[in-house]
């Protein structure tokens, strides 16, 4: 069971493109991006290890049981409510992303409702089936999914536009303040994780703490690949150009001797793979947010809240610009952030209270 913390991490990392983290920090690339990485670096070390350390005294029981048993039912309620509301608004801002993206570079003549109801049936299906059955998915498909993801990370770096003047050129930035938005967009590659973790572990394990910091690697490794590599395809100045920069940038990728010619249906596969996977992982905690908030957690119910979930997105992502789900990820990102630093304050006082017991 441990190492399914790690899957979560990397889902949270690798799904970064689909919901615009490299665009938002290379539109500040000239204003603290890669300060505010930094800052995230940190706080994501200091975070996770009080996570962690606040779940030891709690052997083989999952964090919304701790909450349930030794939370007031008042603050239980809103912190599953806010991280019910939190991830099913993660899962909707990715289906509606890649729906935009598949229209836009796989099928422009697609009509984006047939879209929206492919990916909806199926996520609505695989975020009802049981905890251990998503993560025996993650980890299959993560297996598949991130070959292709350093294929194309590599083939980019590789290729003969690539230019490094471009990337060292950032150096001079590299001090700016940040603001607190480029922060908590920044502290979803190192943190996002969190409210994820609701499979039961052995939290005492010292193997928690071992291997902790992998955390701050791969979103280190992430956030280099996602922001540097764009800027040595098509430059300092013209990065910010695109909304999808990834899709763009894969698409300057020749296979000369591959069976597929573009790197960029290479991107889209992985990435339609990841999106799916973050879409039913995501909905999958939310509705055992939700049900813990409304003290019922039957199957009935499930279906029911990822139902309501469904048409809503379906509505929203059929009116809602391109803009309009950029700039309501970007405040979701605040949101997550404050809303996990909370998360981890009340298991710090959780964990106080039952050792003070």
């Amino acid at each position: 069971m441990h190492r399914y913390q790690y899957y979560l991490v990397l889902l949270c990392t690798l799904i970064s493109p689909v919901l615009y983290v490299p665009r938002l920090l290379l539109e500040a690339r000239y204003s603290g991006a890669m300060t505010a990485v930094g800052i995230a670096i940190l706080i994501g070390i200091l975070i996770n290890y009080l996570f962690k350390r606040s779940l030891q005294p709690f052997q083989e029981l999952s964090l919304t049981e701790i909450l349930e048993q030794y939370v007031p039912s008042s603050i239980r309620f809103f912190l599953f409510s806010l991280f019910g509301l939190t991830w099913f608004a993660a899962g909707a801002s990715v289906l509606i992303s890649i729906s935009f993206v598949i229209k836009g570079f796989i099928n422009p003549t697609m009509d984006i409702y047939v879209l929206l109801l492919c990916f909806l049936i199926a996520g609505c299906w695989a975020a009802l089936r049981t905890t251990m059955t998503i993560l025996y998915n993650l980890e299959l498909w993560l297996l598949i999914s991130i070959p292709l993801i350093l294929f194309i990370w590599l083939k980019t770096i590789r290729n003969e536009t690539f230019s490094w003047d471009a990337v060292l050129t950032m150096n001079d930035y590299l001090l700016n303040a940040p603001s607190w938005d480029l922060i908590a967009v920044s502290s979803f590659l190192f943190t996002g994780y969190i409210s994820l973790s609701i499979c039961p572990v052995n939290h005492h394990s010292k193997r928690n703490f071992h291997w902790l910091w992998l955390i701050p690697l791969i979103g280190t490794v992430v956030f280099s690949a996602t922001f540097f590599i764009p800027i040595g395809i098509h430059g300092t100045q013209a990065v910010d150009k695109y909304v999808y920069i990834w899709v763009n940038t894969a698409d300057s990728i020749q296979i000369k001797h591959g069976v597929i010619e573009r790197g960029v249906f290479l991107h889209l596969i992985s990435y339609i793979i990841m999106s799916l996977l973050f879409i039913s992982t995501s909905w999958h905690v939310a509705t055992e947010w939700m049900s813990g908030a409304i003290k019922h957690h039957s199957a009935h119910v499930k279906r029911i809240l990822v139902g309501i979930v469904g048409i809503i997105v379906f509505v929203v992502g059929y009116y809602a610009s391109e803009k309009q789900v950029m700039t309501l990820t970007s405040s979701w990102f605040s949101i997550r952030f404050i809303a996990e630093l909370l998360l981890v304050v009340v298991m710090l006082g959780v964990r106080r209270r039952v050792r003070c017991e």
